[in-house]
């Protein structure tokens, strides 16, 4: 694990990569505000007082993920995935801002981190970064093959029973 840590570190950084991340960063910032300022408002009440937590535990949780992806050789050509889901975010918090619902603005932050994701890591890599039921073709998950929450389970007698 530490001769990890000491390849990436001995290895040059990518200047033009942070000067890009950080202005995506403030311009991100400045463009998504108003659901910033939603979700701050959102984050005082007691019902979604453990707002602030997600993004922090969802971070530890990623970084604790990428621990254990192999690092990609040489150049990442599939970043057009998250170059479209990138505008899809924008678009999304451009149709918030304008009609002045910040809920639509923080929700289009969330897709925007999303595709900082793909456009960094490209889409091989930043599809497993995604939950695993995500992309599954059964939309109802295991839950449903276990027979557990009144689907179509293995045992109809179940169907309706909590």
């Amino acid at each position: 694990m530490n001769n990890v840590i000491a390849s990436s570190l001995s290895r040059p950084m990518n200047a033009g990569g942070l000067i890009c991340l950080a202005i995506a960063l403030i311009g991100g910032a400045l463009f998504f505000l108003p659901g910033l300022e939603t979700l701050a408002g959102a984050w005082q009440t007691p019902e979604y007082s453990h707002g602030p937590l997600i993004p922090l535990l969802s971070g530890f949780l990623l970084l604790r993920h990428l621990k254990t992806i192999p690092e990609r050789p040489g150049p990442i050509s599939d970043r057009w995935p998250g170059v479209a889901a990138l505008i899809l975010a924008m678009l999304v918090g451009l149709l918030g801002l304008l009609s002045h619902i910040g809920d639509i603005v923080a929700y289009a932050l969330i897709l925007w981190v999303g595709a900082l994701l793909l456009i960094s890591f490209g889409w091989n890599t930043g599809k497993t970064l995604w939950p695993a039921d995500v992309g599954r073709s059964d939309v109802h998950g295991s839950a449903e093959r276990e027979g557990v929450g009144g689907g179509r389970g293995t045992d109809p007698g179940a169907q309706g029973r909590f």
